[in-house]
């Protein structure tokens, strides 16, 4: 089975298995802007049933790699990671082992997605990366929580932080693996919270 569409960007790695886990993009077989799909940042004011709707699009393409072999884990996981750090939706041909099954799990940690399945091949279209995120990329000597923080203040959105995280896109070259998605968003969160603790204690005090 095979379904084309334009992945939000979106992918997820999961945890089960640990350091072994799988990993690959979510796609919905829509070809449109999908771009709110995967950033909450966007849903404010939206009902419910629309953020589940348009969630349970999104299809799990699954690939088992080891988290800290990932750069050595073939094209699947190479595309995977170059889809997670695209600043746009881009087009994404995904071929399955068998056809997709599961349902929609609603959890607080994570957003919930559609049916998944093993990935037989999966071909990705040009992906435009998010500038301040690709320079990132590239420092290889820069450390993840440094990196996590200057794309904070750089304006750039926690959800696309967070993507870029868990797909082992930062810090030192020889320290970086694949994070699960779930320890990727409370791993970030818990960057930026601390650093904004700190600038806090260098406020003024009322009434000083």
């Amino acid at each position: 089975m095979e379904i084309e569409g334009a992945s939000p960007p979106s992918v997820f790695v999961g945890r089960i298995g640990y350091p072994y886990v799988y990993a690959g993009p979510l796609v919905p077989p829509i070809r449109e802007d999908t771009s709110m799909f995967d950033i909450p940042e966007l849903w404010f004011g939206k009902p419910i049933d629309e953020i589940v709707r348009f969630r349970s699009m999104l299809v799990r393409g699954k690939h088992r790699v080891h988290v800290k072999k990932f750069e050595k884990a073939g094209k699947i996981i190479e595309k995977t990671q170059e889809l997670a750090l695209a600043a746009k939706p881009v087009d994404v041909e995904l071929e399955f082992k068998k056809r997709p099954r599961g349902f929609i799990l609603l959890d607080d940690e994570v957003q919930p997605f559609g049916p998944s399945a093993p990935i037989r091949n999966l071909r990705v279209g040009t992906a435009k990366w998010d500038r301040f995120i690709e320079k990132a990329y590239y420092d290889t000597d820069l450390k993840a929580a440094e990196a996590v923080v200057e794309l904070y203040e750089k304006g750039a959105f926690v959800t696309r932080i967070q993507r870029a995280f868990s797909v082992g896109a930062f810090g030192i070259k020889k320290q970086r693996r694949l994070v699960p998605t779930r320890w990727s968003i409370t791993a970030v969160d818990s960057i930026i919270s601390k650093e904004l603790i700190e600038k806090v204690k260098d406020f003024q005090q009322i009434g000083e």
